[in-house]
């Protein structure tokens, strides 16, 4: 017998390689690590708390304006086509 993912499931796979496939340009712009591209999960995180706990020590303090400005659009998008999962990435660059 066959595993099959339940279809909510498969939509919402079919929907994260969409926007990221979509949206590519804008996660390169502002830097940020494949590793979020292809865990939607791992980008919700990164997103609710501004770093990634996956020993890269990769943080939203690190980006420069231009990043931060990409990240701003990548949110705005994000939050539009799926949810807001709570995002508090921490202060911009000054």
């Amino acid at each position: 017998m066959a595993y099959r993912r339940p279809a909510d499931t498969a939509d919402m796979a079919r929907r994260w390689n969409g926007f990221t496939s979509e949206q590519r340009h804008l996660f390169d712009a502002a830097g940020l690590p494949g590793s979020l591209i292809h865990d939607q999960r791992l980008f919700d995180y990164f997103l609710m708390h501004g770093r990634i706990e996956d020993g890269s020590d990769f943080q939203t303090s690190h980006l420069d304006h231009a990043q931060w400005s990409a990240l701003d659009q990548l949110v705005e998008k994000y939050v539009t086509q799926f949810y807001d999962p709570g995002v508090s990435l921490g202060p911009k660059p000054e």
